[in-house]
């Protein structure tokens, strides 16, 4: 259920309103740097929507939570339709954004940590799949749709696919936790003879057992260890993929490799996606970001020697594959060091800050590029933002794993 409700936040991810853009410029009238302004602006208000949102997940469940995101989503792609003046946009484009991007995927991903300990990381893997089926599908299945009844009744459709999806399937199927119906996580008892400590043992120095205020969570140095590195990653691809093209331009490759390119990363990052699953039960969350961080600084790099078609294939299977973990990763790292009693106040948090780093990333390459005359400096800032991540991250000293994480 997890994965289906990451699949049905397509609507509200860029790679499909990329496909609305032209069609919407046409019908308003608007220009391109006004839409791009609204959508931004939107983004922003998804990245803070994510800390309230993770708040009333912690204190109703994701079974209730899931049901009213999907419900005011749908509701939000009709608004859009039915939008015309730069207002109706911004409030639509802010909606789509913070109960697709933001709120319908961080749920999922705490849904599924409810359930799984053992098996959490090849679930989270399976989880993330949808996301990946996501891109694949919508683009090409909204471009035919609005090829045949235009944009805006295309946004229709997909308000009522996503009540379709999700809402019946969360009413009578989705249950908050194993231990509200008497299971345990991954459906198998705790394991008596395990010496890994429980949440709740007395003497545990995790910060998970003391409840995690707000404060306290911005306050915490570890909180910072983490949230960053794994912030680099969506940070370093959208500053790349945002300017990609005009990149390998730069580098005398034409659109033609461009589009290669984009397919190869999309099948390296599914690929790893299915796989990082696997890594993250037998090694802790902060090994594999440390590995993915470290793919990124090599591909980062790599993108100043792309002067053929063979390397920027390398690139893009370098790339693809990190970017393919990064979902998985930051389904599993929170829980992993928090366990799963606080878990939606560290992700909350943890989106807050990923969202607004994507955001904000391909500011600095474009300034760099304007500055110089060059994409070269910018991209070397990039690296440079992966390298002091992973030197942050080797500092985060691991504590011990709760490992029923008992409420």
């Amino acid at each position: 259920m997890a994965m289906v409700a990451v699949f049905t936040s397509g609507p509200g991810q860029t790679f499909v309103f990329s496909v609305f853009v032209d069609p919407i410029l046409l019908d308003t009238g608007m220009s391109r740097t006004e839409l791009s302004f609204l959508y931004s602006v939107g983004t922003v208000f998804s990245a803070a929507m994510s800390l309230a949102m993770s708040h009333l997940v912690g204190k109703f469940g994701p079974r209730l939570m899931m049901g009213l995101i999907a419900f005011f989503f749908g509701a939000a792609c009709f608004g859009i339709s039915w939008a015309n003046g730069s207002v109706g946009f911004l409030v639509f484009f802010a909606a789509l954004r913070a109960l697709g991007q933001g709120s319908l995927t961080m749920t999922a991903i705490l849904l599924a940590v409810q359930w799984f300990v053992r098996y959490r990381g090849r679930a989270m893997g399976l989880v993330s799949l949808g996301m990946a089926a996501a891109n694949a599908f919508f683009p090409p299945f909204c471009q035919w749709l609005i090829g045949v009844v235009g944009w805006r009744s295309a946004y229709q459709v997909l308000g009522v696919a996503i009540w379709l999806l999700v809402i019946p399937a969360t009413v009578f199927l989705v249950k908050d936790r194993p231990e509200k119906i008497g299971l345990h996580p991954d459906g198998l008892p705790p394991e008596p003879t395990d010496p890994r400590p429980r949440e709740n043992a007395a003497g545990n120095i995790l910060e998970a057992a003391l409840e995690p205020k707000a404060a306290r969570v911005w306050r915490s140095w570890r909180f910072w260890q983490v949230v960053l590195p794994l912030s680099a990653g969506p940070f370093v691809v959208t500053a790349l993929i945002f300017h990609q093209i005009a990149i390998f331009a730069e580098h005398g490759q034409d659109a033609g490799v461009v589009s290669v390119v984009f397919v190869v990363w999309s099948v390296a990052s599914a690929v790893t996606t299915a796989c990082s699953g696997f890594l993250l039960e037998r090694f802790e969350p902060k090994v594999v970001l440390l590995a993915v961080l470290g793919l990124l600084t090599v591909g980062t790099l790599g993108l100043l020697l792309v002067h053929s078609v063979v390397l920027a294939l390398v690139y893009a299977v370098i790339m693809g594959g990190a970017s393919g973990s990064l979902f998985v990763i930051s389904g599993v790292i929170w829980v992993h060091y928090y366990g799963r009693k606080w878990v939606s106040t560290y992700q909350g948090a943890g989106a807050l800050v990923n969202i607004t780093g994507a955001a904000l990333a391909p500011l600095p390459v474009a300034a760099l590029q304007q500055l110089t005359g060059s994409y070269t400096v910018g991209i070397i800032f990039v690296a440079f933002v992966a390298i002091c991540c992973f030197a942050l991250l080797l500092s985060f000293k691991s504590q011990p794993r709760p490992y029923q994480d008992e409420f």
